[in-house]
């Protein structure tokens, strides 16, 4: 011990020493030692900066692909909301399309090839920067476009432009940010009345019943596409609020909710895109939903399978949401074409339908799938000549011409009332006897429910 303290003392010595020696040091010497010194010191900086401020890695090149997205092409620029235009257009399938304007960057992914771009802009021309990008493609080439957005005729229904081309009604906004709820007396109110007629229907005819289908609109079911700008309120909605109401006077309610979210990532999509209606797809999740509860009590009407049908996929002319923002005879096409279109399907049986079903047009054609008005919008009774088929009332807003063929099909008898008539009328049910009574609307019509 005493020796290793000696030793440490003439270290220290000799070290003064030397400190005090004018004679410049050889830096010839030694200068492995002073190197490997300045790398440990070097080492402990950057150990302790983040490793991005040090690092001098050269940046990963851009991966170049074989092949170059095309250029998209646009269709025409709409304005919409407040300071908000959209811009409509093709593209390569698969791709997303972005548009630059100054500092701003807005994308959208397309759908089937079709895109549209929702801009924050209120100028009335606007010089922008579109690119659309397919995976495992370069970027196109950028188009230079200067979108003049046009405005709608003020008669026409207000749009929001959402994600991904899908569009909104901008009347069934306050649903979806539920500031439009209803107060617990007018929901107790609904359940009385609904409590009462349902009872005086089991005294009259205690075989029927009466069952709600309320469609829940597009934006409860994706409301990923909802512009983000808009949120809803943490509260129950309006939707919420009935379903319980008619629930708690003890009458069905098929609750569309959990099969549309199992369903709405479907390779078919459930609602229409440029239509403020749902689809073929979208009526025949329902209509399953409808005719398993059904069919608890008449086995003999359980709901058709998926494989009894065709679903024939195409790109559509678009449905009303295309003449609202007044793409119906432009760019030269004809007053009853347009450009703007959208890949969705068309379902008809593979069996036979009956005569009085088969004989009903329920669009407007093979291309345009939006309600014909003239078929399916009046009241009408359709026989379908089955007794052993229970039969149906059914009081409706235009979401039941989707499924206005597959429906009757599954009764021996539907009475049709005329869309948005929901008188119930005791005389009525007491004449025709109907199995069932069945509402079907959807959610921004909620309030006729009330009435």
């Amino acid at each position: 011990m005493k020796r290793t303290l000696a030793a440490i003392l003439l270290a220290l010595i000799l070290t003064s020493f030397a400190a005090c020696d004018t004679t410049p040091a050889d830096t010839s010497r030694d200068s492995s030692v002073s190197s490997d010194i300045a790398v440990s010191e070097a080492e402990s900086v950057a150990s302790e900066e983040p490793s991005e401020a040090v690092s001098e890695e050269p940046s990963v090149p851009a991966v170049i692909y074989d092949e170059t997205t095309a250029q998209p092409e646009v269709i025409g620029c709409t304005r919409v909301e407040n300071n908000i235009f959209v811009i409509i257009g093709t593209c390569e399938s698969g791709a997303t399309v972005t548009a630059k304007v100054k500092n701003k960057t807005y994308s959208s992914q397309s759908d089937h090839g079709y895109f549209s771009i929702r801009v924050n802009n209120h100028a009335t021309s606007v010089n922008l920067e579109l690119t659309a990008q397919t995976e495992g493609k370069n970027a196109s080439e950028v188009m230079k476009y200067t979108a003049r957005p046009k405005a709608v005729g003020r008669d026409q229904w207000h749009i929001i432009a959402g994600g991904n081309y899908q569009f909104h009604l901008e009347y069934s906004l306050n649903d979806y940010l539920r500031n439009n709820t209803y107060n617990d007396n007018q929901l107790k109110a609904l359940t009385n009345r609904l409590k009462s007629r349902s009872e005086k229907l089991k005294s009259d005819l205690p075989d029927s019943e009466i069952i709600y289908m309320i469609v829940p609109s597009p934006a409860t079911t994706y409301p990923e596409t909802m512009p983000a700008n808009y949120v809803p309120q943490k509260r129950a909605s309006r939707l919420e609020q009935v379903t319980e109401a008619i629930t708690n006077a003890g009458i069905k309610v098929i609750d569309l909710r959990p099969a549309f979210e199992e369903h709405k990532n479907d390779e078919y999509k459930l609602y229409w895109k440029t239509d403020s209606h749902w689809n073929d797809y979208g009526s025949f999740i329902a209509y399953t939903e409808l005719f398993n509860y059904i069919s608890e009590k008449h086995p003999e009407c359980a709901p058709r399978t998926f494989d009894e049908f065709n679903w024939a996929e195409d790109y559509y002319l678009g449905g009303d949401i295309a003449t609202y923002l007044e793409y119906y005879g432009i760019n030269g096409y004809a007053s009853n074409d347009t450009p703007m279109r959208e890949y969705n399907v068309l379902r008809t049986p593979k069996f036979e339908m009956p005569s009085q079903i088969s004989s009903i047009r329920r669009y407007v054609s093979d291309r345009r799938l939006t309600y014909d008005p003239g078929t399916v919008q009046n009241q009408r009774t359709i026989q379908t000549n089955r007794p052993e088929l229970p039969s149906a009332l059914v009081m409706r807003d235009s979401y039941s011409s989707q499924l206005y063929d597959i429906l009757a099909e599954r009764f021996d008898t539907t009475w049709y009332k005329s869309m948005w008539d929901y008188a119930f009328s005791n005389n009525e049910m007491k004449q025709k006897k109907p199995d069932y009574i069945i509402y079907i609307l959807v959610e921004r019509n909620i309030d006729s429910i009330f009435g």
